[in-house]
């Protein structure tokens, strides 16, 4: 059975969208649920993965199902691949981990990742007059490698203050090199959307582009999820 999302047991009927090869169906262990696809056992999820086609359209459509999912409910989305052997291993899970999942799906409900992708802009171009010789031109050489060491200085230290600045603003975060994921409620994103205006104010050599809301993948391992 290959797993979508957990989600806690709805107290009415969802639809749900198509899946990679058939209808998804909710299977149910007390009040928590998980969104599956039964007719792909981990066998047939093997054999997809040895196809290029198949496996492209299968990772496109399980992130399309997991993203249709949080429009509708809050979910612990599964990252592609995760398949059980049969329907009993699968509520062996459930109970197994209902109280940590439960908790998970509290803690994001009415929330959302928000992607924050930092591009740095290139250093101001620079040249050296065709006339420059000898010592002048090594002159002019050094001020342009210095100008554009300036640049990279400037664009480190406004990184810093904007990661400094993310963190105070924001008690959950995770950062990597060139990305920013934040986790927050998904009612507060105009409020977002104005905080990430001023910090392109603060970081002119960067370019910031934010995401609409996503399932909070990112927060999962956080959560002890083992995602």
């Amino acid at each position: 059975m290959y797993v979508y999302a957990f989600i806690q047991t709805p107290s009415q009927e969802i639809e749900l969208p198509q899946g990679i090869v058939g209808k998804l169906e909710i299977v149910s262990w007390e009040g928590l649920a998980a969104v599956v696809e039964a007719e792909i056992s981990p066998a047939k999820i093997d054999a997809i993965a040895k196809d290029d086609e198949l496996l492209k359209h299968a990772y496109i459509t399980h992130g399309l199902v997991t993203y249709q999912l949080f429009q509708i409910v809050t979910i612990l989305p599964l990252k592609f691949y995760h398949c059980f052997a049969d329907l009993a291993s699968l509520k062996s899970h459930l109970q197994s981990h209902y109280q940590t999942y439960l908790q998970s799906l509290k803690r994001f409900e009415n929330r959302g990742e928000y992607l924050i992708k930092l591009t740095p802009q290139d250093p101001p171009s620079a040249s050296i007059s065709t006339e420059a010789k000898g010592r002048d031109y090594f002159l002019a050489k050094k001020q342009v490698i210095q100008q554009q060491q300036d640049f990279r200085q400037q664009q480190a230290d406004e990184q810093n203050l904007l990661v400094q600045q993310v963190e105070q603003a924001y008690p959950d975060v995770v950062i990597r090199e060139n990305q920013i994921c934040i986790l927050t409620h998904r009612q507060a994103e105009f409020e977002l959307q104005q905080t990430v205006e001023n910090w392109r104010n603060i970081c002119p050599t960067w370019e910031l582009e934010l995401s609409e809301a996503i399932p909070p993948y990112d927060f999962l391992s956080l959560e002890g999820t083992g995602f």
